[in-house]
This record gives C-alpha cells, structure tokens and sequence, in this order.
C-alpha cells in the first residue's frame, strides 16, 4: 500500500510509525452520515478458527453493547448475519 495522510502512515518519524503498526493497531472505516463500521478482519485463505478469534476481538473492543447488528461477507459475495 502507499504512504497515506488518511492512514497515519506519513510521519516525520517513520520509526513511531513502524513500531505503532507492529503493535496491531486497528483502523476503522465508518460511514459520514450513518452509523456504520467497515472492517476488514482476516482473509479467506485464513483458517476459520484464526477468522474467528478476529471477529471476537473485534466486536470486543467496539463493545457489544453498541452493535446491533453485525454482517460478514467476502468482497464479492452476499453477506451473513451474525450473532452478536
């Protein structure tokens, strides 16, 4: 990917920035004008049970208390609903 304003990865201090993305941060996608979230959580490659332990910890730390409802889908696939 490319050095980004957007996605913190222009610094004057790339080694900030290199440790802060080995630690795993999470960048979340959301909607202007709706209360949406997009997040990528793993790859189909991926094994299900790794795909798993991502979306757990995921919905952990928005908080499961402000989800209402929750999809996951492929890029080009129809989405599942999940229970949250």
């Amino acid at each position: 990917l490319m050095p980004n304003p957007k996605a913190g990865t222009i610094s004057d201090k790339p080694e900030e920035v290199a440790k802060k993305f080995q630690k795993g941060t999470l960048r979340w996608k959301t909607e202007p004008k709706f209360p949406l979230v997009h997040q990528m959580i793993g790859k189909i490659s991926m094994e299900e049970k790794a795909l798993e332990e991502n979306i757990k910890k995921f919905l952990d730390s928005v908080g499961k208390k402000h989800i209402l409802s929750a999809f996951i889908k492929t890029t080009m696939s129809p989405s599942i609903k999940i229970k949250v």
